[in-house]
């Protein structure tokens, strides 16, 4: 019985071995990971800073299309003020001209009655 269980210990064990040899990774494996790590940390932290880079640039972009914005927006009010303004001096020229016309017509129908 004892035999038995040291046999089956040493079974075990054996197997364990095996496992963990095909587990462990060689020397070479080991600095192939480390080497493919340190290169994505180094892709990341670049990547990174391109990211906050390009976040700032897209940041001030928005300032300066918000800054067009309201300008354009004050120029566009400005320009109904000014298209309001010509309305009005447009519908008195037209108001003025109806009235000389019809000045003109009643001088000429008082001159054919003089």
């Amino acid at each position: 019985m004892m035999t038995q269980v040291c046999s089956a210990t040493k079974h075990r064990s054996v197997n364990l071995k095996n496992e963990l040899r095909s587990l462990a990774m060689s020397k070479d494996q080991r600095e192939s990971v480390a080497v493919s790590v340190e290169s994505l940390l180094s892709d990341a932290v670049k990547m990174q800073s391109q990211c906050r880079d390009r976040s700032e640039q897209l940041a001030m972009a928005a300032a300066l299309l918000r800054e067009e914005s309201v300008f354009l927006r004050e120029q566009c009010q400005s320009t109904q003020l000014d298209m309001a303004r010509m309305r009005r001096q447009l519908e008195e020229l037209q108001d003025t001209k109806t009235q000389m016309e019809a000045s003109d017509r009643m001088q000429r129908k008082l001159s054919k009655t003089l």
